[in-house]
């Protein structure tokens, strides 16, 4: 992938990660409804250990779609971190639940081109993304 050099190359990267964790989040919803969706039959036809396969199938789904994203994720932005000399830190992913892809997305948000001084800031549980992508210094 050729060197991002400017800003608006930057923020096609971001909105093209944003959209590919969109489109990973309805996959995941499409794949946990057509698993649920077997149920009834399953269970008119008491057909016990395919509910098991379908219990089990609907828990490994998560850790499927949530490895799928967080890979993705490593190699779009983290090559392009490597370039700007940025560290990028990809929890494991036990630690990657739909909190951790909120936080990171908030992040990309308030500061799509680096920050001055110290990057550290208060987290709030219904934070207004776009006025704190605002008050954001920029290098």
């Amino acid at each position: 992938m050729a060197a991002l050099s400017s800003a608006s190359s930057r923020d096609a990267l971001v909105d093209e990660c944003a959209a590919a964790l969109v489109q990973n989040f309805a996959d995941y919803n499409a794949e946990f409804r057509a698993i649920t969706r077997r149920a009834p039959q399953r269970f008119e036809e008491r057909d016990w250990r395919g509910s098991q396969r379908d219990a089990v199938e609907r828990i490994e789904l998560y850790d499927k779609c949530v490895t799928r994203a967080v890979t993705h994720m490593r190699e779009r932005l983290g090559e392009d971190a490597a370039r700007r000399g940025a560290r990028v830190f990809f929890p494991p992913l036990r630690l990657c639940t739909d909190n951790g892809a909120m936080i990171a997305f908030a992040a990309a948000l308030k500061f799509p081109e680096g920050v001055a001084g110290d990057a550290a800031f208060p987290v709030f549980a219904r934070w207004d993304l776009a006025a704190a992508a605002q008050s954001t210094p920029r290098r």
